[in-house]
């Protein structure tokens, strides 16, 4: 898992993501294939890493749009 602190935003990869939102590193590939997450550009570890705040409202967005699906079924 890799951290890392700089101007006071926290970044992480793919893994450390995945541990930190208790989700699988599938599902943060997934929000970015969905447009939901953005890596940083130019990550200088040659892999995606990710803010950790962006995570959190891509979190959010997927939870949301999974209660919504969830209602719309219900209905």
């Amino acid at each position: 898992m890799l951290l890392y602190a700089h101007d006071g935003e926290i970044y992480m990869d793919t893994r450390g993501a995945a541990d930190e939102f208790g989700v699988a590193p599938c599902t943060i590939s997934k929000w970015k294939q969905r447009g939901l997450l953005e890596p940083i550009p130019e990550s200088p570890w040659n892999k995606p890493i990710y803010k950790l705040v962006d995570v959190a409202r891509a979190e959010k967005a997927a939870r949301d749009n999974t209660a919504r699906t969830q209602q719309r079924e219900v209905v």
